[in-house]
Parts: C-alpha cells; sequence; structure tokens
C-alpha cells in the first residue's frame, strides 16, 4: 500500500464517515517520501478491525516498543496505529536507504494528543523509533 494524497475509507460503515482526517506532510518532512497518516478519534479494537474488512480477516496486537530503538512491525503487518492518549511521546518513521543510512519520511507526536494515527505500512524498509510512552497497534492480514 504506496502513501497517496487520498484518504479513502476502507469501510463505507456511517460510523467512520468524517472521522478520518489525513494528515499532509509538514515541512520537515521529506517530500519525496512520508508516510500516510491518518488520525481519527480513539477508538475500541473491534472498530479498528472493521476499518480494515475490505483487506481481509485483520487481528491487532498492542505492544509499548522499546524506546530509542529501531523498532519494525512483523513483516505481514498492512498498519500500525500509534495512540495518542495525551501528550506523552512520537514515534519518528525513517526509511532504510542503505546499510548505513535511513532517512526521516514522517512523525506522529503530540500534536495528535487525544487521537489514534494510522500509518499505512507501505514498505519492509520502513523502521520507527519511539521517544516517551506510547502504545502502538500493529495489524497484521491473517492468511
Amino acid at each position: 500500500m504506496a502513501p497517496t494524497n487520498e484518504t479513502n475509507s476502507p469501510n463505507d460503515s456511517s460510523q467512520f464517515q468524517g472521522s478520518e482526517l489525513l494528515i499532509p506532510p509538514t515541512a520537515t518532512e521529506n517530500m519525496e517520501t512520508t508516510i500516510q497518516k491518518i488520525s481519527m478519534e480513539r477508538r475500541t479494537d473491534t472498530d479498528l478491525i472493521a476499518y480494515f474488512q475490505e483487506s481481509g480477516k485483520c487481528t491487532i496486537t498492542w505492544q509499548q516498543p522499546k524506546k530509542g530503538e529501531e523498532n519494525r512491525p512483523p513483516v505481514n503487518a498492512i498498519a500500525v496505529v500509534v495512540d495518542v492518549p495525551d501528550n506523552k511521546g512520537a514515534i519518528r518513521v525513517y526509511k532504510k536507504a542503505s546499510d548505513t543510512e535511513s532517512k526521516h519520511i514522517g512523525t506522529v507526536g503530540t500534536e495528535y494528543a487525544g487521537h489514534m494515527v494510522i500509518i499505512p505500512w507501505a514498505e519492509h524498509t520502513w523502521w520507527f523509533r519511539l521517544s516517551g510512552s506510547l502504545m502502538v497497534g500493529y495489524v497484521v492480514a491473517e492468511a
């Protein structure tokens, strides 16, 4: 799933209409390769799974990733959900450019306090670094 400039909800259910907001890249984010961010009110796991129903059967597993380290979701992850209940953390997403270099492609931080942000996970070369205290949900498509 490549980043786009449009947000198309995979679920036509009225419970999600008007609740999503595609966040454009900021001036500090690389405009050539940026993550797509879909901000929404905080939801239950059941609602999040329903959101991804067109991707097939999915599960969501929540973790608090290690701070300051390279974190990667499972290989079959289709999205990462960042729960930002208050202003106590951020994740910075990077794309591995080579064995020794990574490029910053987006951030989810305190400006999203009180919301969840879905990042469609497009490439296996992506990874993220956590600062503060946030829970991250890995949405995984089941075979």
